[in-house]
């Protein structure tokens, strides 16, 4: 007879995934893989609120700095994955002079 272990994970407080795997061995061997992965959910959570995060502090730069965030470019800032490259938008919100540099450094990036 095969036993099957189904994990039910909640994303974001709406999203659910399920998971269904056989499993053949002891309770403690489903403790131990729920735990790891638990901890592998988990850790992407947090990658991806950090993620986000990020992205909105570069487009909170952008708004205190032009007074606006126009839909082209908040759109552009939440494609990007790269925290090294929205750690350096983020500083280039603050340090150039117009919203048209700004822009132009966006596209720069999106062409790569």
């Amino acid at each position: 007879m095969k036993t099957y272990l189904k994990v039910l994970t909640v994303r974001h407080g709406t999203d659910v995934m399920e998971e269904e795997s056989e499993f053949t061995g002891e309770v403690d061997e489903v403790l131990t893989i729920f735990e790891a992965k638990l901890k592998r959910n988990l850790k992407r959570e947090r990658e991806e609120g950090r993620l986000e995060s990020t992205q909105e502090s570069v487009i909170d730069a952008v708004e205190a700095k032009f007074d606006e965030v126009p839909e082209d470019i908040a759109n552009t800032i939440k494609e990007i994955e790269d925290m090294d490259v929205l750690k350096d938008l983020h500083k280039k919100a603050i340090k150039l002079e117009t919203l048209d540099e700004f822009r132009t450094v966006l596209k720069a990036i999106k062409e790569r």
